[in-house]
Order: structure tokens, then sequence, then C-alpha cells
């Protein structure tokens, strides 16, 4: 059995996980805050994921890789980690599945060349299933190698770039989730 993670959000209101694009409807506020995270990558909100018809923001982001893997690689590669909580999430026991649940895999093919380059094609995703998920729990070697370049260059990495992602169009109740600290 596999678990997800996604991690506690910062103001979190209420006992459900949103969506971005459904936050904005219930705590107008919070929205603003989480959104922030786009500025200068505002064209990432109107991508389209495409198996389940709807927007990048329309769906619940979460990691397939334990938060101490991350935690562990960011910092024997010289990156300051700042400690947060994570929920801890078994997919099929909230409701993820082939229907509201894909996989998106991005592979890196040069760096720095395609740090930009957020290619969202039809073939990047893959039906959800615990048999893939149990595939995809390391750290891609692109991430440490993407980290490494950013270090090198004194920029601020994204967390999950080429991280499978699973992208889960629903919303999650919290209270009965597990935490962790990492």
């Amino acid at each position: 059995m596999s678990f997800i993670y996604h991690s506690v959000p910062k103001k979190l209101s209420g006992k459900v996980l949103y969506p971005l694009n459904q936050l904005k409807v219930h705590f107008p506020e919070v929205y603003t805050i989480h959104a922030k995270k786009y500025v200068g990558r505002e064209r990432l909100m109107q991508r389209q994921v495409f198996p389940l018809n709807c927007l990048w923001n329309d769906v619940l982001h979460c990691s397939p890789v334990h938060p101490a893997q991350i935690r562990d690689a960011f910092i024997n590669i010289g990156l300051d980690w700042h400690p947060r909580l994570w929920f801890i999430i078994h997919p099929t026991s909230v409701g993820f599945s082939e229907e509201n649940t894909v996989i998106f895999l991005r592979t890196l093919l040069k760096v720095p060349e395609q740090l930009d380059d957020f290619n969202c094609s039809s073939t990047k995703f893959v039906p959800f299933s615990e048999e893939r998920l149990s595939n995809i729990v390391k750290l891609p070697t692109a991430t440490l190698e993407y980290w490494k370049f950013t270090k090198a260059a004194g920029e601020a990495p994204f967390l999950f770039n080429f991280v499978p992602h699973i992208l889960y169009r629903g919303t999650i109740e919290i209270q009965d989730l597990d935490l962790i600290h990492c």
C-alpha cells in the first residue's frame, strides 16, 4: 500500500482541502495567499489536465514521494529546508480513482534549457492506480539535478519540479488524516 502526501497549507481554514479554483469561492482571502506562488508563472493556472477535462488549478496536487526523502535530499544538496506538516493520504480511502485522478509525469531532458518548459501534453498523463503509484515513490534523479543546478545558480528551487504529480479532481476531508512533521 502506497501513500501520497500533501503539505498542510499555511492559513488552513476549515476541514477540507480544496483545489485552488474552489478555494477562490470558499475562502477568497486564503486563495489570494496561495495564488501568489504562481506570480510570474500565471500561464500555469490555465494549463489543461486533459484526462480530467479541467484546469491545473481545478485539481489537488499531491506527491507520491515521502516528505522525508525530499527533506533529506534537499539538505544533502546544501539547500535550506524549512520543516512543515504534511498530510498522509491513502488515495483509495479518500476516493481517488481512474475517473477523478491522474498521474502527471514530467521528465527532464536538458538542464537548464527545459526548466521553464512546462509540457502538459496529454501524453504526460497516465490513469491513476495503486500499482502505478507504487512505481513512482522514489525521488527522481532529475529533481536532484535540478536542485543542484538551482543551488549553483543561486536560485530558489521549486520543491516538486520533476516529481510526478498526483492530480485529484475533488476535495479531501482532513479531520481523519494522519500528519507527519518533516
